[in-house]
């Protein structure tokens, strides 16, 4: 093969992986690089008569966003994503369990965790497949 064949077939290559990799790239999102302190002033620069596009430009918030912000007042601070499982208060429960258990010299592991999400699951499982069960209450908690 003749050194000029040899590269011809080598540019050839590369446009092929070049094409490939561009096929495989994912698009990456900007979500919200702007603050809340930001968004209230060029809001309040739109009340003042601003236009939308120059107050985008000074704040670097999207004009989409100003209009839909401008237009509906209530629009409040969200969070993205499900709702916490646990609430602040058994989430702090557990910390102080884990705490407790290494205080005493038996810190909790992995497979503590695990057990305990088994157990659980397997509760559930069996609760809500027999539904005229019902959980029991002891004695002693409904006499107080």
């Amino acid at each position: 093969m003749s050194r000029i064949m040899k590269k011809k077939i080598h540019r050839q290559s590369k446009n092929i992986i070049k094409k490939a990799r561009k096929k495989t790239a994912t698009k990456t999102t900007r979500r919200k690089l702007y603050s809340q302190t930001a968004l209230e002033e060029a809001l309040m620069a739109i009340e003042k008569g601003d236009s939308f596009r120059k107050v985008s430009k000074a704040f670097k918030i999207p004009v989409s966003t100003l209009h839909r912000k401008s237009k509906n007042s209530d629009c409040t601070v969200k969070k993205s994503g499900p709702e916490p499982i646990l609430s602040k208060e058994i989430e702090q429960l557990i910390v102080n369990w884990f705490l407790y258990r290494a205080e005493r010299g038996h810190p909790v592991g992995k497979t503590d965790i695990l057990d305990g999400v088994d157990w659980c699951g397997g509760y559930k499982y069996s609760f809500h497949r027999l539904p005229t069960r019902s959980t029991l209450v002891p004695s002693f908690f409904e006499a107080s």
